[in-house]
């Protein structure tokens, strides 16, 4: 883990890299399934590419979204010791959201789970003000 806080990579390829995976074992096993939505303006898609499986959020993270980010966390603790959270694509994030997301990474560090993430430029600037980074 780095010095921060969040383990950040650049990309998703990046990432998986990072969790050891080859070249040929990047095929995604697309397992995708909407796990929230927030009147079309916010979504969580699940899939997984290998063992790792991958979050993409997208929209606002906001109190339901970020609920059922938590709670998805919390069910991946069990089976899933690689995760990827990919906020490339959220485009704005309340006070509910970041103390869901800040939550469900401390649950799933305390259960060794091995967590990485993408981050797009606002998001970085908000954990830069909370001084997360």
């Amino acid at each position: 883990m780095s010095d921060t806080v969040f383990d950040v990579c650049g990309s998703e390829e990046e990432a998986l890299a990072s969790f050891g995976r080859t070249a040929e074992s990047r095929k995604p096993r697309e397992t995708l399934c909407t796990l929230a939505t927030d009147k079309g303006m916010s979504s969580i898609l699940k899939r997984h590419v290998g063992d790792v499986t991958i979050l993409d959020v997208k929209g606002r993270l906001v109190a339901n979204i970020s609920t059922a980010l938590r709670e998805e966390m919390k069910k991946l603790q069990a089976a899933h010791k690689k995760v990827l959270l990919n906020f490339e694509n959220v485009t704005s994030m309340d006070t509910c959201g970041l103390g869901n997301w800040v939550a469900a990474h401390q649950e799933a560090v305390c259960a060794r789970v091995q967590v990485k993430y993408i981050l797009n430029q606002r998001i970085l600037a908000i954990l830069n003000i909370v001084k997360l980074m």
